[in-house]
């Protein structure tokens, strides 16, 4: 009986609130899958800047293009000949802004929804880290506890 009731303890208080060694590894493995989704996410990034440096190169090619067509007497996009005339300089030269002005804006908004991004997973991060460090903490005050219960566990099965 006294042995029952010692091995009901011993069970009670080591799996009460105990943390375990797996919950500690289960941690370091979502922090590195976090470290993978903020390295993703970089290149993510990375990748829509140069897509719309690249569309912003474009624009400027296409109204190169435009302005050396129309100068040349070529015919515009209505099927009509077009005179490099002030009114469609002035014209073109505001679609063109209005556009970059657009591509602008576009960017800054890739880039605040991309640095929010970061800084979820950042702070995802930080939670496990401070919940990894609480665990090794349980673990480094509940193991005393733990011998010690081992001992009284072993001295009442054995008699003493």
């Amino acid at each position: 009986m006294r042995s029952a009731l010692c091995s009901l303890l011993l069970a009670a208080a080591l799996a009460g609130c105990s943390a375990s060694p797996a919950a500690v590894d289960l941690i370091a493995a979502a922090r590195a899958g976090l470290a993978q989704a903020r390295r993703a996410e970089a290149q993510r990034q990375a990748l829509e800047a140069r897509g719309l440096e690249a569309q912003a190169a474009a624009l400027d090619a296409a109204f190169d293009a435009d302005v050396r067509a129309v100068a040349a007497g070529q015919v515009g996009p209505a099927g009509d000949p077009t005179a490099l005339s002030p009114e469609w300089v002035i014209s073109a030269r505001r679609a063109y802004a209005t556009t970059l002005r657009a591509l602008a804006q576009q960017q800054l908004r890739d880039q605040a929804a991309g640095a929010e991004r970061l800084d979820n997973l950042a702070a995802a991060d930080e939670a496990l880290e401070m919940a990894g460090d609480l665990l090794v903490r349980q673990l480094q005050l509940a193991e005393p506890v733990r011998r010690r219960l081992m001992d009284i566990h072993g001295r009442w099965i054995d008699g003493d």
